[in-house]
C-alpha cells in the first residue's frame, strides 16, 4: 500500500490542525451564508401575503395569520 507518510509526530499535529482550521472555516462560512439568507427573507416581509409567498406558517384564526421567526405576526385582511 502506497501513500503519504509522516516523518515525525510533528507532521501529524500540524496535518491535524491544518485540517481541523479548515474544517472550522468551512463551517463558520455555512452558518454565515444560511443566517444571511434567513435575514434577507425577514427583511422583506411586511405583510401576511408575502409572509405565506415565503413559507411561513400559517396560524389556524380568525382572521389567519402568518408568523414569522421572532415572533411577528401579520394578520389577513
Amino acid at each position: 500500500m502506497s501513500g503519504w507518510k509522516p516523518n515525525s509526530q510533528n507532521e501529524v499535529v500540524t496535518t491535524l490542525l491544518l485540517l481541523a482550521g479548515f474544517m472550522i472555516i468551512a463551517l463558520l462560512a455555512s452558518v454565515a451564508i444560511v443566517n444571511n439568507k434567513g435575514k434577507e427573507k425577514r427583511l422583506e416581509i411586511n405583510s401576511f401575503d408575502q409572509c405565506v409567498e415565503a413559507g411561513y406558517p400559517i396560524l389556524e384564526t380568525y382572521p389567519r395569520q402568518c408568523r414569522i421567526p421572532g415572533g411577528k405576526t401579520f394578520s389577513e385582511k
